[in-house]
């Protein structure tokens, strides 16, 4: 099945992933960048552009024509001020998806975006994490998920939350997916290519529309 993705953050850790494997599995992809020098590859079936997400009405002409968008837009760097960058972008998104009558979306966020007594995650993610480090970064997070699972009924779309993302080969593991803040029984850190390899298998089913997901490999 052949899709016209679109893909922002591009240039970042896992979107650049997603962007290789949805050109080996032979889709059209259009990669929207900030910097279109920072994607030096050629390839048929890529189109790159350049332009700001917070533009809606330049989105929805890049959106047009396109099966799914998926977002890879983010921050791992600690702050003490408030984040809004997954909300602002996100409500750019989506209004140029309805522009552009797009259906589909994909968006990456985190383990821990949610805090549940019943289903919490491991000491370092529930104190360190959330309290010291990426607390506020899981917050916005958090805030945009909502807005997606309240605001996007005339919208399929899947929220992918993998643990800690290492720059490491990917795997041919099982990759577990449920609608739940974290997993339990898989390990804490998960490399990027898997992280692509599940976002692209969701592109290709219907198996996890409108769902937010845990996801991990099989130890």
């Amino acid at each position: 099945m052949e899709l016209k993705v679109v893909v922002l953050g591009a240039t970042g850790k896992t979107g650049s992933e997603v962007v290789q494997g949805a050109l080996k599995r032979g889709h059209n992809v259009l990669a929207v960048v900030r910097n279109q020098s920072k994607i030096t590859q050629k390839h048929d079936n890529l189109k790159v552009v350049s332009g700001n997400v917070m533009d809606s009405d330049f989105l929805a002409q890049q959106f047009k024509g396109s099966d799914v968008v998926v977002s890879c837009i983010g921050t791992n760097t600690p702050t003490l001020f408030k984040v809004t960058l997954y909300t602002d972008t996100m409500g750019s998104i989506l209004q140029a998806m309805r522009t552009a009558e797009v259906k589909r979306l994909v968006t990456v966020t985190a383990w821990g975006t949610k805090y549940d007594p019943q289903d919490h995650g491991p000491f370092w993610m529930e104190w360190l994490l959330n309290t010291f480090l990426i607390g506020r970064i899981l917050r916005n997070m958090s805030e945009m998920e909502d807005n997606i699972m309240t605001q996007c009924g005339d919208i399929a779309y899947t929220i992918v939350r993998p643990p800690g993302l290492q720059d490491t080969p990917g795997t041919d593991k099982q990759i577990i997916a449920e609608e739940r803040n974290v997993l339990h029984q898989t390990p804490c850190f998960i490399s990027r290519v898997d992280v692509a390899r599940f976002i692209l298998d969701s592109l290709e089913s219907e198996q996890w529309y409108n769902m937010a997901l845990a996801i991990g490999t099989v130890s």
